[in-house]
């Protein structure tokens, strides 16, 4: 190791690689310092990835929580898509916008508990199992609903936030 790269070593930032690479792009350790920036770009700590991909789920079930429509739309892609299964039907963004708006002004209150499980991530698509437990109350005294199923989500990245591209309602547990 020459002495030039002893000190980037010991510094071990991406600030000192760049800053080698600008001075001595043709160095001899030139590879190895992008390799290390590369590297010391990457994500420490995967559980804070997972969490970050994971957002749009936990965000979604508090706007049930809270009977927020605007806020459970938020958590979409634009061109996201609802299977409710058990329906067989497909919903686009603006169809459950629709769906969700009528349901949520007849409810008084949700109790949403959920358990996701992260199954891993594919060219970018994060995919999530998800158990949950719901109690819809509603406003005209209509008895409760209670509501126990599985579903999966897809999520991808789109801009700076994770947004849900796909949810698949009432999948086998």
């Amino acid at each position: 190791m020459t002495s030039e790269m002893r000190p980037l070593w010991a510094i071990n930032t991406v600030g000192a690689y760049q800053d080698h690479l600008n001075r001595f792009p043709s160095c001899v350790f030139a590879g190895l310092a992008q390799e290390r920036i590369a590297h010391l770009s990457q994500p420490r700590n995967v559980a804070v990835q997972i969490a970050a991909m994971q957002r749009p789920i936990d965000n979604l079930f508090e706007a049930w929580r809270r009977l927020n429509l605007e806020s459970y739309l938020r958590q979409w892609a634009p061109n996201g898509i609802k299977i409710a299964l058990e329906r067989n039907k497909r919903f686009t963004v603006a169809q459950l916008a629709s769906e969700r708006g009528r349901l949520f002004s007849q409810l008084s209150a949700v109790d949403a508990r959920y358990l996701p499980a992260f199954q891993g991530s594919v060219n970018g698509i994060a995919h999530f199992n998800v158990t949950y437990n719901m109690r819809f109350d509603y406003k005209n005294g209509r008895k409760p609903i209670r509501e126990v199923a599985c579903e999966s989500y897809k999520v991808r990245k789109e801009s700076v936030d994770w947004l849900i591209v796909e949810n698949r309602d009432y999948e086998p547990c």
